[in-house]
């Protein structure tokens, strides 16, 4: 994030957006060629940086094109879509075969480069780099506005916070100049580090691996009654529930912003966490006696799956 950041700076928002394309697609090209596991880590490292610079520069970039009044909402609409990008992946994986799902896959950032390529660049970029002509041009064609005077105050406003910024410019060390700076920093590091590590997206990463233990519950629903569990067995599988998995904290990401401004930042960030600890640690306890005990859970193989989707919604509430 930090490279990325003072790319986006110097060569804009644009180029930057576009050039992670070619990236996530040569990536998926090298898998379909080189099928080994060597291929797989190297790419998954190249697409892990590729999606820092999404991660860093998306919201950058959406925050400087929108209007003050639709900022928060086009803003948070980033995470949304983030989680139905896995609701569409769940899905392809469910009904595709591994080489065809790589064939899509490798399509769609073609797709995003060819929507994208049209799109103007950061309007507060152009105010940076002294370019005030082409920043209206780019904010009238946002606006819907052929007339460019018509987005002169919005262009005056961004020239006056520019530079504000400019004349207030800090140093990194002006992070450690105060105990409340210091403190400040660490209560970033704390929360950054904990949106990295509560384990949403290993989880989602192997969500089907781990809700493969309801092969074992139609096995035993089996015996009780046939007829019933061969329609059972079509309807509850490790894919099927990995879908609504993806819907559900899908759906459930529409509603964090509400629920923070009813209860507050903080007091949601501590509910987040206490009830992602808790459904963790019931998780986990489960998976123990399952694995490393002689104590027969078998009956209760839905447990896990409830706790992981409720850890999810946990998650999304705050940490996450």
């Amino acid at each position: 994030p930090i490279p990325a950041s003072f790319m986006a700076d110097r060569w804009g928002r644009r180029p930057l957006i576009l050039l992670t394309c070619p990236i996530y697609f040569l990536s998926w090209i090298i898998i379909l060629v080189w099928p080994t596991i060597e291929t797989l880590l190297f790419t998954r490292i190249v697409q892990g940086l590729a999606m820092g610079v999404v991660f860093t520069v998306v919201p950058l970039y959406l925050s400087e094109i929108s209007s003050p009044e639709i900022r928060g909402s086009i803003c948070s609409l980033f995470h949304n879509t983030w989680y139905l990008g896995h609701v569409i992946e769940y899905c392809l994986g469910a009904c595709l075969s591994y080489r065809m799902y790589t064939y899509v896959t490798a399509a769609l950032p073609v797709i995003s480069f060819l929507v994208f390529y049209g799109q103007p660049e950061s309007p507060y970029f152009l105010v940076m780099k002294k370019r005030n002509a082409e920043a209206a041009n780019c904010l009238s064609r946002l606006r819907g506005c052929s007339p460019v005077n018509s987005v002169s105050e919005e262009l005056q406003a961004m020239v006056l916070s520019y530079n504000n910024e400019v004349s207030n410019k800090a140093s990194w060390k002006d992070i450690f100049r105060t105990s409340a700076d210091i403190r400040a920093l660490y209560i970033v590091l704390g929360l950054g580090t904990l949106r990295v590590l509560n384990g949403l997206i290993a989880i989602m990463t192997y969500s089907t691996q781990t809700f493969s233990h309801l092969h074992s519950v139609n096995a035993s629903l089996h015996s009780v009654n046939a007829s019933d569990n061969s329609v059972l067995s079509r309807i509850v599988t490790p894919n099927n529930t990995t879908i609504v998995f993806g819907v559900i904290i899908f759906i459930s990401s529409f509603f964090v912003a509400i629920i923070a401004d009813l209860s507050g930042r903080r007091q949601l960030l501590m509910f987040s966490a206490f009830g992602s600890c808790v459904n963790l640690l019931l998780a986990g306890g489960y998976f123990y006696m399952d694995t490393m005990t002689n104590i027969d859970v078998s009956r209760y193989n839905w447990f896990p799956v409830l706790t992981i989707i409720v850890f999810s919604l946990f998650v999304t509430l705050g940490i996450g």
